[in-house]
């Protein structure tokens, strides 16, 4: 009697931490038991004394029992659990898997362990009011919350005892929950709720089949289709990501709609696990062998990174149909296909060196009356001439300069120009382009050339750090039809680029099909998250549309210790913690490979390497265009830059001094405010960005004055 079978995060993560021998016998179970869940020698018996009679052992072998999931009705049976058999048993007798009335998802929970863990700070406060005293019986079902863990919902009475009992709850109902403690009414959280859930279908609390067709059962349960999905499965240990999305998640990877897509949320939200699983709906659904996805980022590094993961989701067949690039990498394979032979400015140390000859030469052009600095030439043509593609005077007299704080009228506009356009000239005599000069250059090639390119469907990630010319060229790439631009972003963390809005490069995202929010921090502790939050508090951070963006909503499961920020009087005492430390991680069995340093420079991390391998600590410092490859031993050292896209148990934040944060030379030959104050935030955001890796803790430490970004009250 064949049947189908379900198994849950929970069994895989306990299968995963069996060593190979016993997560053998364990695949050879599970096909054994696919076959004939009754068969000889699998013992299918009640457990005595457990909390859900449905819940039944197997037996694997002398030591080892399963713990599954019978249907009241049907042949589709959920592995739950596998463990020593005396474990096993203990973990069955305090669960309980229960179809909730409301939602129909498929829970697994415990009552016990949820009130024993608020229990301490539930007696610290006796006569506290409850902390959702307000919220009726009825509306907490309706979010999800179990019947036989409300009487605990009632019991708490302060954020310290919802952190420790929530754990013990299911996702949705944990994630409710803190959105009521946060503030968010009963009506916000539904109506986010049945968004990603099917909540009008009639509820058979007896129906695991029906049970698996909601959102909230296939973040925790995956439905094995066939030998070769449970081989895959089963293979190695994975990342939860790769095979459980939250129903938010779901719903954009299959979202399908006329036109672009444009998906926001916080660090650690998973806005790129959705855009690699998007990446897979989409080649699953090409319709000609000839037809391409493209998958492209600013940076080199990224790009390397989401390859090297998208291996482990797409069979070969599907990732031969995506191809992973940076977009300018992308530019120039294209160009020298077409017989252009430019390099890009900033490539190289001797690309560099021409580009600085090139503005000596145009600088000869400044008039001298003005009295106005190199840098903000410089700026100006970064952040006017470049990036808004301007060719000529007249486009100059019309440009934007928003956020430019020298104000410039026309007769200074015609004044300064020349010194650009000789600037340009200059690069072309010497084979050079500004990057956004061979964005402009190729959209116009390829609006000549119409159909010329395979790609049916574009998805970019860190949309934030793209410049306006970069986006026209992405949409000339690809012919606007269903799920053409799928853009995900987050202007918190915009290190490269100043702002720029969709619509002006032709990109519509208006409508609630097409501007979907991640709220949910999977990565971080919530005490890390409000820590990396508060240093862009006050900073205005746009929405990449033309609208501002907030953290309303944003917040993490998970709890932990707060960041952890150490000042010393010197490098030497910096130096002596931070040995002391990871000495302290490493004997608590910590791998190596999983604590990172971080600092603002490549020569600060030098520094860093150096000194910690004079006392014996071995590193491996993460190189700009290679993935950080888990074979390799040592404590990981990465840059501010390189670290972006990664996440470590540990991370290190070490420099952080007045003069590292910001950095001196980034806000060097500013001396308009508004401009300092720009520099300042995309500097807080590297900031942000390098917290916001860590999983469990984040450590920043500096000698000398702090950085004003971060507290000074601990100077040893």
């Amino acid at each position: 009697m064949s049947i189908r079978v379900a198994i849950s995060d929970q069994f895989l993560k306990a299968y995963n931490a069996l060593n190979a021998t016993e997560r053998h016998r364990v695949s050879q179970f599970i096909q054994k038991f696919k076959r004939d869940p009754k068969a000889t020698g699998l013992n299918f018996e009640v457990i005595q004394g457990a909390a859900d009679p449905k819940l039944r052992s197997l037996r694997i072998n002398d030591n080892y029992r399963a713990i599954v999931l019978q249907p009241s009705q049907g042949n589709l049976y959920a592995l739950l659990w596998v463990d020593q058999h005396d474990a096993a048993y203990r973990w069955a007798c305090k669960r309980r898997a229960e179809i909730h009335p409301e939602t129909g998802s498929l829970q697994i929970f415990t009552t016990t362990e949820a009130t024993q863990a608020a229990l301490p700070e539930v007696a610290a406060q006796p006569q506290a009011k409850g902390l959702f005293a307000g919220v009726r019986d009825k509306d907490l079902l309706r979010l999800g919350v179990p019947e036989a863990l409300l009487p605990v919902v009632h019991s708490l009475s302060s954020e310290s005892a919802l952190e420790a009992a929530l754990p013990y709850f299911p996702e949705e109902a944990a994630e409710a929950l803190m959105g009521l403690a946060a503030g968010f009414s009963f009506e916000e959280i539904y109506a986010q709720q049945a968004d990603a859930a099917v909540a009008s279908e009639p509820v058979d609390t007896s129906d695991l089949v029906q049970a698996f067709t909601r959102p909230d059962t296939l973040r925790r349960f995956v439905v094995i289709t066939d030998d070769q999905a449970l081989e895959a499965l089963l293979d190695k240990p994975l990342d939860k990501w790769r095979v459980f999305l939250h129903p938010s998640q779901r719903q954009i990877v299959s979202t399908d709609v006329r036109g672009a897509i444009r998906v926001l949320g916080g660090a650690g939200t998973g806005k790129t696990v959705v855009l690699m699983h998007r990446a897979r709906w989409l080649a699953e659904r090409l319709a000609s062998p000839h037809e391409r996805i493209l998958l492209t980022t600013f940076t080199k590094n990224l790009a390397t990174d989401i390859h090297a993961q998208l291996e482990s989701i797409c069979p070969p067949e599907l990732l031969r149909r995506i191809e992973v690039i940076n977009l300018d990498a992308w530019v120039q394979a294209h160009l020298k296909r077409q017989g252009h032979s430019f390099q890009l400015t900033y490539q190289g140390p001797a690309n560099r060196q021409k580009a600085r000859r090139c503005w000596e030469l145009a600088s000869e052009k400044q008039p001298p009356d003005l009295n106005l600095s190199d840098r903000f030439y410089v700026d100006e043509w970064e952040q006017v001439i470049a990036a808004q593609g301007i060719t000529d005077l007249k486009a100059y007299y019309r440009a934007s300069r928003v956020g430019r704080g020298t104000r410039l009228d026309r007769s200074i506009r015609q004044k300064i120009w020349p010194v650009f356009e000789e600037y340009r000239l200059q690069l072309k005599a010497q084979g050079l382009r500004h990057v956004d000069d061979a964005y402009r250059e190729l959209r116009d090639m390829l609006a000549q050339t119409p159909g010329l390119l395979p790609y049916q469907h574009i998805l970019v990630d860190e949309t934030q750090d793209m410049g306006e010319q970069a986006l026209k060229l992405l949409r000339q790439m690809v012919p606007p039809g269903p799920n053409d631009l799928f853009l995900v972003g987050d202007a918190h963390q915009r290190i490269y680029r100043r702002r720029v809005v969709l619509k002006n490069c032709g990109i519509d995202v208006q409508g609630r099909k097409h501007a979907f929010r991640l709220r949910l921090n999977y990565r971080t502790t919530d005490e890390t998250r409000r820590w990396a939050v508060s240093l862009l508090h006050n900073c205005p951070i746009d929405d990449l549309d033309d609208g501002l963006d907030n953290s309303q909503g944003y917040h993490a499961l998970l709890f932990g210790p707060p960041p952890e920020v150490q000042g010393f009087k010197d490098a030497t005492a910096e130096y002596a913690w931070l040995v002391s430390r990871i000495q302290q991680l490493r004997a608590d069995g910590v791998p190596d490979r999983h604590i990172c340093l971080v600092a603002r420079t490549a020569d600060l991390l030098e520094d860093c390497a150096r000194e910690l391998n004079r006392n014996g600590l071995p590193t491996e410092t993460i190189q700009p265009g290679h993935s950080d490859s888990a074979s390799k031993p040592g404590l990981r050292l990465a840059t501010m830059h390189r670290v972006k896209g990664l996440e470590f148990d540990f991370v290190f934040v070490i420099h952080a001094n007045a003069t590292v944060l910001p950095l001196a030379s980034a806000l060097q030959g500013l001396s308009d405010d508004l401009e300092r104050s720009q520099a300042e935030t995309r500097e807080r955001a590297l900031l942000y960005v390098a917290a916001t890796r860590a999983r469990k803790q984040l450590f920043v430490s500096g000698y000398g004055e702090l950085s004003p970004f971060v507290s000074d009250d601990k100077l040893m």
